[in-house]
């Protein structure tokens, strides 16, 4: 039987504060109404002239979800011999690995695609990125926002040469949602001005 996490339904403020992203899910299924709310988040984000240049594809095949796992595993092996130094010493103290087992463990994989011949594309369909998310934490479901580079993704999925892939969402449960942390998150003085720039916001907020 499904199971969410944590409370359902909640507001879009509680959705933000509760977002988390996970590496590890579990293979249990999710309901498809679910998963079709999530793609309709997408599909009715603002974009740029309204030209709605995205396009979703959804993948639950196993067989295709191991090839996308070896492609990005493939091109990942390659950024992570040519980085620097100190982008390898955040990623191993952040856990972070070139192996994607996530890439099969979800029920579901988005590829999230975008039409590059369409003004304001890649800027629209991250503001449809961020409506998934927030639709996805709303069933008590998890994420990840996940962003291959020099893949052949579009190529596997047979997806025309004008799209370019913003990002995989692997969507499902988390594997053990209890060991989320939020990480340190800037406070609103740090990354939030009045009147012009390092003016604290705070001088407006308290009045």
């Amino acid at each position: 039987m499904f199971r969410t996490h944590g409370p359902f339904p909640m507001r879009v403020s509680s959705a933000i504060r509760a977002r988390r992203s996970a590496r590890r899910f579990s293979r249990e299924a999710i309901p498809k109404e679910a998963l079709r709310a999530i793609i309709d988040a997408g599909r009715l984000a603002p974009s740029g002239a309204n030209r709605q240049p995205w396009h979703f594809v959804v993948v639950d095949d196993g067989v295709v979800k191991r090839r996308i796992r070896d492609e990005c595993e493939l091109a990942d092996r390659k950024w992570w011999r040519e980085a620097p130094s100190w982008f390898l010493r955040w990623a191993r103290s952040a856990g972070l690995s070139r192996r994607k087992p996530f890439l099969e463990e979800a029920p579901f994989l988005v590829s999230i695609f975008y039409d590059a011949t369409k003004p304001y594309s890649l800027e629209s369909t991250w503001i449809a990125i961020g409506f998934m998310i927030l639709q996805t934490t709303e069933f008590g479901l998890a994420t990840l926002t996940y962003t291959p580079t020099n893949t052949a993704i579009r190529e596997l999925l047979n997806v025309p040469r004008r799209y370019a892939l913003a990002a995989i969402l692997p969507i499902g449960l988390a594997r053990d949602p209890t060991h989320f942390k939020r990480k340190r998150m800037k406070g609103l003085d740090e990354v939030a001005s009045y009147n012009g720039y390092n003016r604290p916001i705070s001088r407006l907020l308290k009045s």
